[in-house]
């Protein structure tokens, strides 16, 4: 399988959409696939990254279109000064024969590009987090937490396209997820790590590190990350060769190994803060562009991260009482470590590339609405569904549609439809008490079993249940006793027996 990518990096862009798209190459070549990276002039500076990592590069060379309304619609168009029809072209250019799959993650292109492209790629792959645009693909990802769910780009994609949404899906590197069994626990703050993107263009990694250079934290060792293109280098050198016990790491590929060994961290939101909740690393984030702020603060409510209060992307105002707090409470660090390992598990690169290898739909998740209820009732009614049920009973459909009506108008009530390759495959439900409980139960359909598919199920809903009720702390599952087949998913999903009846046995997790 040959696979193309469209991707730029550089000090106004940043390296992450760049380093995501890595993430992704690597793990599709270790399943077989050739790697091919396409970037404008600017991210040349990158191709000894690309191709150490045994993927190819070529270099577009655009030739300068006379901007027009038309043409600069895009909202980032300002990243390809060119214009897009003219980026298409080296595009084009640069591919003699079609791939695969092509991977378009920029935010200055739109679906007239896709468009354009589509005689060289069979499959087109977005990756976007601003859902500010029109795509014209097969598969979409957005890692960003969104209580909109698949609705958030309806309208924006064609129907058939699969749309791969949250962090469930984020490409990040499985070190990272390893890196979250290496932590050592730490009852007080030793460690460090700042990392203000590769570019830095705003130039917080010095902001921050004279800030560290106060007597109160002089007892703090610090890892510092930045990049061979941040701009003002020389003088994160020179801080960090003033400051003791501090480390200046340029183009690091052990983030993962920092992110185990350090204690809390200081960083930009987007990408770098899911690694950092797949490390179950506490974080101090700071909001660098307009685009991150709905994901940002949508992932602090849920608990992953705490962010600076800003009033722009370079006010650190509250910056020293904020990490203050955070050094002095062990509480809050653990639970913050902790949550955000629950929201971002580390393995989204893996369900991504069985999309693209394998051609296989990716599950989805959905609310219930009353069109659902003969489907609901078939599935409550099966006979496996019933044995394996707390309440055996066949259900008549009078009581079954009173029982939707009153579940759909519950607040503490929410009710999700599991999707794959367009078809209903199983259901959960949480019940919320006012103490940061829940109560859940899962069901699939007799026909997706023995597919693997329950334990993304689950997984998924807990963290629709968490955007739905952020105040959850523990979510329990009772199952009758003789349902091995729960029990076996519930522990691999991390819960714990806590009661064991004669005929039911309650599994609990701490979320």
């Amino acid at each position: 399988m040959r696979i193309g990518f469209r991707c730029d990096a550089s000090v106004e862009i940043g390296s992450g959409h760049l380093m995501r798209c890595l993430t992704l190459a690597d793990e599709l070549a270790r399943r077989g696939a050739e790697c091919l990276f396409l970037g404008a002039p600017s991210t040349e500076a990158w191709r000894g990254t690309i191709t150490a990592r045994g993927h190819a590069f070529k270099p577009l060379n655009p030739v300068p279109a006379q901007p027009t309304a038309t043409v600069e619609a895009a909202t980032h168009a300002a990243w390809l000064p060119w214009g897009w029809q003219s980026d298409a072209a080296a595009t084009i250019s640069a591919l003699p024969q079609p791939v695969d799959w092509l991977v378009v993650d920029h935010y200055a292109l739109d679906q007239r590009w896709q468009e354009m492209l589509r005689p060289k790629a069979h499959r087109i792959m977005v990756i976007d987090d601003l859902a500010d645009r029109p795509h014209a693909c097969d598969l979409l990802l957005d890692h960003n937490v969104s209580n909109l769910g698949i609705a958030r780009y309806d309208g924006r994609v064609p129907d058939p396209c699969q749309r791969m949404l949250g962090p469930a899906f984020a490409l990040i590197h499985p070190d990272f997820a390893q890196a979250r069994q290496n932590r050592a626990a730490s009852h007080t703050v030793q460690r460090l790590l700042l990392f203000q993107t590769a570019g830095d263009p705003l130039n917080l990694t010095s902001a921050i590190l004279r800030r560290l250079m106060a007597e109160r934290w002089s007892g703090l060792a610090v890892d510092v990350v930045t990049g061979a293109i941040n701009p003002r280098l020389d003088e994160v050198q020179a801080f960090c060769s003033a400051r003791p016990a501090t480390t200046l790491h340029v183009d690091t590929n052990a983030m993962p190994e920092l992110c185990a060994r350090a204690d809390l961290a200081i960083g930009a939101a987007g990408g770098a803060a899911l690694e950092r909740c797949a490390s179950a690393l506490p974080s101090l984030t700071l909001v660098l562009a307009d685009n991150q702020q709905p994901g940002a603060e949508a992932l602090e409510k849920l608990g992953g991260m705490e962010l600076v209060r800003q009033s722009a992307p370079d006010d650190l105002d509250a910056f020293d009482a904020q990490l203050g707090a955070l050094v002095v409470h062990e509480s809050l660090r653990q639970r913050l470590g902790a949550r955000g390992a629950v929201l971002v598990d580390g393995l989204g690169t893996r369900r991504v590339a069985d999309a693209i290898i394998a051609d296989k739909p990716s599950l989805h998740l959905r609310h219930a609405v009353r069109s659902d209820a003969e489907w609901l009732l078939d599935l409550r009614n099966d006979p496996a569904t019933r044995a394996a049920s707390l309440t055996t009973a066949t259900i008549p459909l009078d009581s079954h549609k009173a029982w939707l009506d009153n579940t759909l108008t519950n607040p503490d009530r929410l009710l999700l439809i599991g999707v794959n390759a367009d078809k209903a495959i199983g259901t959960t439900r949480f019940d919320f008490d006012d103490v940061g409980g829940a109560t859940v139960s899962i069901a699939v359909a007799p026909e997706a079993q023995g597919r693997g598919l329950s334990g993304d199920l689950l997984r998924q809903s807990e963290l629709w249940a968490l955007a739905h009720r952020p105040s959850i702390q523990v979510i329990t599952a009772v199952i009758r006793r003789e349902n091995n087949r729960s029990r076996h998913l519930f522990e691999k999903a991390g819960y714990e027996l806590v009661q064991d009846n004669a005929e039911t046995m309650t599994y609990r997790k701490r979320v």
